[in-house]
């Protein structure tokens, strides 16, 4: 394995790659579905080679682009709802992906990705938002089997 040493934003180098990947272990229950955007909660860490992982954020330890990829497992969606975004969200834009008529799915499983443009400090979370419930039924995943996960790496 090679390793790849980038100059840092503030003079200096950063010898370790900026690598991550968080998973949800518990479930989150009734946490949208009335329209209410929830950040999705990463509590475990597998790896997180330069330590920039906290909190359910991901801050960019120096200016470059970030492949970033998340995965969220959804249920209780019911008959009412009427859609589902996830996105991605950082400093500098919003990434999303959205189903229209979730109607006759009541669980499911979206996934984004992005190679993402980010300065020195900016930072990336995840949000799920779904609409049309009378209120907030729908759960997020979580578990030992990385059914909701956010990864992130440095490819330039």
């Amino acid at each position: 394995m090679s390793l790849k040493v980038f100059p840092a934003q503030q003079g200096g180098w950063q010898a370790t790659p900026s690598a991550f990947l968080a998973y949800n272990s518990a479930n989150d229950l009734n946490v949208t579905g009335a329209g209410t955007t929830f950040t999705v909660d990463f509590d475990t860490e597998i790896f997180d080679l330069a330590g920039d992982f906290a909190a359910d954020t991901f801050t960019a330890p120096t200016t470059g682009q970030y492949l970033l990829t998340a995965t969220v497992q959804i249920q209780g969606l019911t008959a009412a709802a009427d859609n589902l975004t996830l996105q991605l969200v950082t400093s500098n834009r919003t990434y999303s992906v959205s189903t229209q008529d979730t109607n006759d799915m009541p669980n499911g499983t979206w996934s984004i990705s992005a190679v993402a443009d980010m300065d020195a400090l900016d930072t990336a979370t995840v949000t799920i938002l779904v609409n049309g419930e009378a209120t907030n039924v729908c759960d997020v995943q979580g578990g030992a089997t990385l059914e909701t996960f956010f990864s992130g790496y440095r490819v330039g």
